[in-house]
């Protein structure tokens, strides 16, 4: 929201009883107005970026929540070759706007990727591990870290160490869309909680 605030100035003869109301009165102002963002990621100024999410539709909360998750970063990146065509390219994939917002709060680097080596290649390894579009777009909405997992180093070691384990493709489709975690996994971790998967094995 925008607070319109007048800075008058103030005399001895009032300071007690505004003080009283928490104001300050240390000092005269010009008495020209100013506006002030308040909202609950803080007063600093949006970035262009945060104010294009703001408005498409982000709750000013779930800002505060995705600026915590970058380090308290303000999120940058230009609106029309990032920002926009990221959220177009994830409601492309068949996410709602509620998980979209899920997936970008918690998730914010998901506009630094790049679209020819990160985010399509991912998508598509999905789709060729025999998910259809509505687990490839869960997967994501329940782990869009996945983007920052190597195919090459964690997500194809995962997928093989499971079919030497004698999971079929179906069933890691399976134990992936309710466990995609395990793709962010070593394979050391992994070995660690085959205890939980074996539960899900043939």
């Amino acid at each position: 929201s925008l607070l319109l605030c007048t800075d008058l100035a103030v005399t001895p003869s009032c300071s007690r009883s505004w003080s009283a109301f928490g104001g300050s009165c240390s000092a005269r102002h010009s008495g020209r107005p100013r506006i002030v963002r308040q909202s609950s990621s803080g007063t600093d100024a949006l970035t262009p970026a945060e104010a294009h999410l703001v408005s498409w539709g982000l709750p000013e909360e779930q800002m505060s929540k995705l600026r915590s998750r970058s380090r308290r970063q303000k999120l940058t990146g230009d609106v029309d070759s990032r920002i926009k065509p990221t959220l177009k390219w994830l409601s492309e994939l068949g996410l709602p706007d509620v998980d979209i917002q899920k997936v970008v709060t918690s998730y914010p680097s998901i506009f630094s990727r790049s679209w020819d080596s990160c985010l399509n290649p991912h998508v598509q390894w999905l789709s060729d591990l025999g998910m259809d579009n509505s687990q490839v777009a869960q997967t994501i909405v329940r782990y869009p870290k996945l983007f920052s997992c190597s195919l090459d180093n964690k997500c194809r070691p995962v997928v093989q160490y499971l079919r030497d384990l004698g999971f079929t493709d179906s069933q890691i489709v399976r134990v992936l869309e309710r466990m995609p975690v395990l793709l962010g996994l070593s394979l050391k971790r992994l070995v660690d909680r085959m205890t939980i998967l074996k539960t899900q094995g043939p």
